[in-house]
């Protein structure tokens, strides 16, 4: 199981309250605050730190005051970013947009105002659920690690979407081959079905900083037979 060295809290929010708030829950639980007034500010330096504090075992979460949605296409954003637990900040009455603040990934809301025990309470189920998801995807790369150049480059394209007659056609190998090949990526990363493996080359992707698998380009397209 990965190790979680550290905790860090992603905050977007200008509230001056809210930031005193989340910085003294931090201090008395022990893990790091980092700041942002708006979105653009996170997200120019996101892609290097958080990739790299996810690598090195740091569960995270992103508490948002609900102010900053109609700035922020979080569906558009990274996996890697997609998948960290994000706490919403916001009016009571927001709570009736609960159905639109889960489709971008709500993991809490947070009634204002609230206590530091409601705040702290939501900030540890946060954190204790992306120390799992990290544990879960390192497990995963620890069974990528056993493909081949070959099998990495046969699972991606069948992630892909392509079937085994374009997957030869793309490797110049024959269908016979692919289909060696595919049968030993489902069971070296302990893949059932088709959905298993796309969940997993997910995973994959997440805990290795968004690369893609080794060896992968991207498919050309196959020419249509006469």
């Amino acid at each position: 199981m990965n190790k979680i060295k550290n905790k860090l809290a992603w905050v977007l929010d200008s509230d001056a309250a809210n930031l005193n708030a989340i910085s003294r829950v931090g201090q008395q639980v022990g893990f790091q605050v980092r700041s942002f007034p708006e979105f653009h500010h996170f997200s120019s330096e996101f892609n290097e730190q958080l990739s790299a504090a996810c690598l090195e075992g740091s569960a995270s979460c992103i508490i948002m005051n609900v102010r900053t949605l109609g700035r922020v296409d979080l569906l558009a954003l990274p996996k890697v970013l997609q998948t960290i637990p994000k706490i919403f900040i916001g009016a009571a009455h927001v709570s009736c947009e609960l159905e639109r603040l889960a489709r971008v990934g709500m993991f809490d809301f947070i009634a204002q105002p609230f206590t530091l025990q409601r705040l702290q309470d939501s900030l540890d189920k946060a954190f204790a659920h992306h120390a799992h998801l990290l544990s879960s995807t390192h497990q995963v790369k620890q069974r990528f690690d056993l493909l081949s150049k070959r099998e990495h480059q046969v699972g991606a394209l069948v992630v892909q979407g392509l079937t085994n007659q374009a997957i030869a056609e793309q490797l110049a190998i024959s269908i016979k081959t692919v289909k060696a090949h595919r049968a030993k990526v489902m069971v070296k990363t302990e893949s059932n079905t088709l959905v298993e493996l796309l969940r997993n080359y997910d995973g994959y992707a997440l805990v290795s900083a968004g690369e893609p698998a080794v060896g992968v380009k991207p498919a050309k397209p196959v020419p249509a037979k006469s």
